[in-house]
């Protein structure tokens, strides 16, 4: 990678080229395809900026930061260009792998409140179990149908309507 070092308002000290160049290689390990980077330093009375740009094959990466620290700005700005990087290696790698789809236990589902209620069938025709249904606050009623014998239910629908549900075997 080729770097290249400017410093704007301050002499650049061997040691801040170093140390820069010590975090631009840290960023180099998770992307071997960076051509160049432009590193801008510079500062005014307290604020001290660092400007990042990372040119690839297929991306154009850029990062800035400012503190009352050049070697602080240097942290942050890397920080925020590693986030950039792996990001831009997970898409590459997701386009040209796609997930495989994990199978994950399955979880048990939370224990339910059961509560048992007993209740004397009546025999009814379907026209007077629809009437108890309706008129019942919960919108339903089981009854042993006059007709065939069976068991069965009827309950009232949200949009008003009612089903009759009978047991077939």
């Amino acid at each position: 990678m080729e770097i290249t070092l400017k410093s704007k308002n301050f002499e650049l000290t061997g040691a801040l080229k170093d140390y820069t160049k010590k975090k631009l290689a840290r960023i180099e390990k998770y992307l071997d395809h960076i051509h160049s980077a432009d590193v801008m330093l510079s500062a005014e009375k307290n604020r001290h900026t660092v400007e990042v740009t990372l040119h690839t094959n297929r991306a154009v990466l850029r990062g800035e930061e400012k503190t009352e620290n050049m070697y602080s700005s240097i942290d942050k700005v890397m920080d925020k260009l590693e986030r950039q990087v792996l990001k831009l290696k997970e898409k590459r790698h997701d386009r040209h792998h796609p997930r495989e789809v994990e199978e994950q236990p399955q979880e048990t589902a939370p224990a339910l409140n059961v509560r048992i209620k007993k209740q004397k069938i009546q025999v009814s025709t379907v026209e007077e179990a629809v009437q108890k249904a309706i008129e019942n606050k919960n919108g339903f009623y089981w009854f042993q149908n006059q007709e065939t014998g069976e068991m069965n239910l009827v309950y009232q629908e949200k949009n008003g309507g009612v089903t009759v549900l009978e047991p077939v075997t």
